[in-house]
């Protein structure tokens, strides 16, 4: 009976130790407010730990650590990172910044000399 009480105590305290905290969270354009599908969200140094956001931006992440960097990287976006002290269940929201706004762009080409008569179809029809 000592012994099933032991090890039953020492289970108990392994279980309070091994406390698992879930992060959610929505990643957004700052500008638009509109979500970013597709954006990286993981823990720094730990690669095994990391998502991508769905079609609505959102996340979620499970953690048993109470202390985490977590990155949310998109390709166009500041990488942008949290440094979270975990005491329960936590829920972010996210503001993607754009590494590069541009409004319009112009494409030349000088290149093309086209000329009509240069161009025309030559034969017979009947």
């Amino acid at each position: 009976m000592k012994k099933f009480v032991f090890i039953l105590i020492l289970f108990l305290n392994t279980v309070a130790f091994s406390q698992e905290y879930i992060v959610t969270g929505i990643v957004k354009d700052i500008k638009t407010n509109e979500p970013v599908t597709g954006a990286a969200v993981f823990e720094l140094g730990d690669v095994t730990t990391g998502t991508a956001t769905n079609i609505d931006g959102s996340f979620k992440l499970h953690f048993s650590k109470s202390h985490i960097l977590l990155k949310v990287a998109y390709i166009g976006y500041r990488d942008t990172v949290f440094d979270i002290k975990l005491k329960n269940d936590t829920s972010l929201i996210v503001d993607l910044i754009s590494e590069t706004d541009i409004d319009e762009v112009e494409i030349k080409d000088d290149s093309i000399n086209w000329k009509p008569e240069k161009n025309k179809l030559v034969g017979n029809y009947k």
